[in-house]
């Protein structure tokens, strides 16, 4: 009876060859590539939270100034809401009748001073009325909106028209809307326009708060009246 005999595999060698030294750097760069986006994400989302931060101060803002200023002797003045100036009689006062007496020791006026007219009193001015621009500038002079930041880029907090995406250059912007009511029956209540520097402020609006994250998309904070 034959006993037929059977090769036998090698066994590989027990030693560190190269190709496991080129598996474990590929792992190691893999490595360093992921925790290096994990560290730039978490910074880009620490700077979005702060330009959200940014645009809930001005929301808090709106909500107090909403309540506050339309009362007398407000603290910010060019924030004020109404009619904030007053209308102006400067018509000189009329002197008092001369007395009988003296009028006849008097000499008689000439007639062309008799026939002189009498200047017309100026008109009333008219009640200044407040407006965004000059409202913000106060805001960015006199209180703490002055210190705020623009998280992305370090600089002073910008104030831009329209958060635009793939416009970079927009991001951590704040972005002011107001609502204007349409005339009644129309497919939508209120159309959104920019918060122009020339718009009045006497009245109260509607105003929508948005910020730009890093790829200029527009975050809503939230609508608030002011």
């Amino acid at each position: 009876m034959e006993t037929s005999l059977e090769s036998k595999p090698e066994k590989p060698p027990a030693t560190f060859t190269r190709y496991d030294g080129a598996f474990l750097a590929f792992l190691v760069l893999v490595f360093c590539a992921v925790t290096w986006l994990g560290i730039v994400a978490r910074q880009e989302a620490l700077k979005t939270e702060a330009a959200k931060a940014n645009g809930e101060a001005w929301v808090t803002w709106f909500k107090y100034a909403s309540q506050e200023r339309f009362q007398a002797n407000y603290a910010y003045p060019a924030c004020a809401g109404g009619d904030t100036g007053k209308a102006l009689n400067t018509a000189p006062a009329l002197p008092s009748t001369p007395l009988a007496e003296s009028n006849a020791e008097q000499p008689a006026a000439p007639a062309a001073d008799a026939a002189a007219p009498v200047a017309a009193a100026p008109a009333p001015a008219a009640a200044a009325v407040n407006t965004w621009g000059g409202c913000l500038k106060q805001l960015l002079t006199s209180t703490s909106f002055k210190d705020m930041r623009n998280p992305f880029t370090a600089k002073p907090a910008s104030y831009v028209e329209n958060c635009v995406a793939s416009d970079s250059s927009l991001a951590g912007g704040i972005d002011f809307k107001k609502s204007l009511a349409t005339p009644p029956g129309s497919a939508v209540p209120f159309v959104k326009s920019n918060l122009a520097p020339t718009d009045s402020i006497k009245d109260k609006q509607l105003i929508t708060v948005s910020v730009c994250d890093k790829g200029g998309y527009p975050i809503k904070i939230s609508d608030i009246e002011f």
